[in-house]
């Protein structure tokens, strides 16, 4: 069988540790698709996030044919020297390969690349597993599981969490729309497991995809709080290095603060964070922060859930996006998400 995510098999493809688990898990479970040293693996969506995934499924063993919309994506240059293919369009992915993953922007963007005229389900030789990592409304992966369903693949939704040093690393946390004992997770844990180091099953279809949705919420909330701690130390003339003793020893700390700390003048004791360089990429863009915070205040207006300080906050991120800092990161709303 024939994997998608991104780039084509070359004639001698060395079969990677994640390769041959996954043949022999399969093995003993009866399964009848297996890998083989020619199984391609399609990835659509080559930006920061997607392009090291991919990356790493690649050095693990996969032949992997990749696209994204954009011609000139910078993953693209990465992932040809590692031996991917560049596919020059959804069709030639779909025609490629029987397993498919994404990692793009929007609900929108996820509907084109699967139900468009040029997209995948109207392409596809075959049945396909498809894993959607993409942050989206639950919703819209559960309307993608429905379709992919009728027209007969698998689909199921896997965003991820980590940002781009875990994805670099392969240390990502998968949230998975699938139950441990279906067959599902055991159709993805292999290929999964090649780019993440904490694959966790959440249940059932489009649950995965609500856990991340949930976790960005309190992702994009407390680092405002971190912001807003900071700064009022500051004025109050606390040193800020002092100060990050202080809450990273104490009750105050989080990944907004002892990991993403937003704070330029610690860029000493967080070389990598974004603050250390003016908040520019590689990073988790504003703009991405502000949608998947919209995204989550309407999923919870359609169960009836009222999240004040969550329309709070977004409220601060859409006001530093309309500034023109949309394509900084998130955590620069330390500097530009004051009223």
């Amino acid at each position: 069988s024939r994997v998608v995510f991104g780039s084509v098999p070359g004639p001698r493809v060395r079969v990677g540790v994640c390769a041959m688990l996954a043949m022999a898990r399969f093995a003993r479970r009866g399964l009848t698709r297996s890998f083989s040293s020619g199984s391609t693996v399609g990835f659509i969506g080559l930006g920061s996030m997607g392009s090291n995934m991919a990356a790493n499924l690649q050095k693990k063993g996969h032949s992997l044919i990749v696209y994204d919309a954009f011609p000139t994506a910078p993953g693209f240059k990465m992932l040809e020297e590692l031996g991917a293919k560049r596919a020059g369009s959804l069709a030639e992915v779909a025609e490629s390969a029987d397993t498919i993953l994404t990692m793009v922007t929007a609900c929108d963007h996820v509907r084109e690349v699967y139900a468009s005229a040029d997209g995948i389900f109207a392409n596809a030789k075959g049945s396909k597993l498809i894993m959607d990592c993409s942050t989206i409304k639950p919703s819209t992966s559960l309307e993608m599981i429905g379709a992919a369903s009728k027209a007969g693949h698998t689909f199921v939704d896997t965003p991820v969490g980590g940002g781009v040093p875990a994805a670099s690393a392969g240390t990502l946390t998968f949230m998975v729309g699938a139950g441990e004992e279906s067959e599902e997770w055991k159709r993805v844990k292999p290929f999964l497991d090649c780019m993440g180091a904490n694959i966790v099953p959440c249940g059932a279809p489009g649950k995965g995809g609500a856990a991340k949705l949930c976790n960005n919420l309190i992702l994009g909330i407390s680092m405002v709080g971190v912001s807003e701690g900071y700064r009022l130390a500051a004025e109050l003339g606390v040193d800020m290095h002092l100060f990050d003793t202080v809450v990273n020893g104490s009750s105050g700390r989080c990944w907004s603060s002892d990991t993403y700390n937003p704070v330029p003048e610690l860029k000493d004791r967080y070389p990598n964070a974004p603050a250390s360089r003016e908040y520019s990429p590689p990073s988790f863009m504003l703009e991405l922060m502000l949608k998947d915070l919209k995204f989550a205040i309407e999923t919870g207006e359609s169960v009836g859930h009222t999240m004040p300080l969550l329309k709070e906050a977004t409220a601060l991120y859409q006001e530093a996006h309309d500034k023109g800092h949309h394509k900084k990161c998130f955590s620069s709303i330390y500097h530009f998400g004051q009223h």
